[in-house]
């Protein structure tokens, strides 16, 4: 009766541990196979988005606070575009971006901020100002709206 009890545990956190692992390697999977994606889609340049953006890959994303002044990377879905401003969610909350004239927006090649459209998935590079508002740099299209 024992040794039953004690095989049961023992199936049980067996099952358990394969459980995790295979999440884990799941997870990881998923995360490479992204990368991949974007390095086919956007070359070698996303080697420097992941090292200066961390948090696209897990984790916080480092200067998305608010206040903050200086460089700024970020992830959202856009909810509006309006004249030179997105709005955007992102994992942190509502923000807007100030798109200035030379911005540089690119999908699977050079874009224009007309193709950006409300629902789409974009990761914008540029500088906090002293508002807490980004000034974009670059826009990288991740994924078009579904609209």
């Amino acid at each position: 009766m024992k040794s039953k009890g004690m095989l049961a545990v023992i199936l049980i956190v067996a099952f358990l541990a394969v459980a995790g692992g295979s999440f884990w390697l799941g997870m990881k999977y998923q995360e490479q196979s992204f990368i991949n994606q974007m390095r086919q889609r956007f070359g070698n340049r996303v080697e420097g988005f992941q090292q200066r953006m961390p948090g696209m890959f897990g984790g916080e994303q480092p200067g998305a606070g608010r206040n903050q002044v200086g460089q700024a990377n970020i992830v959202g879905k856009v909810d509006k575009v309006s004249g030179d401003t997105i709005t955007m969610t992102t994992r942190m909350g509502s923000i807007k971006i100030k798109i200035p004239a030379n911005v540089v927006v690119k999908k699977a090649g050079l874009g224009s901020l007309d193709d950006i459209k409300a629902g789409a998935k974009v990761l914008v590079e540029g500088e906090h100002d002293k508002d807490g508002n980004i000034e974009a740099r670059e826009i990288m299209i991740i994924s078009l709206s579904k609209n």
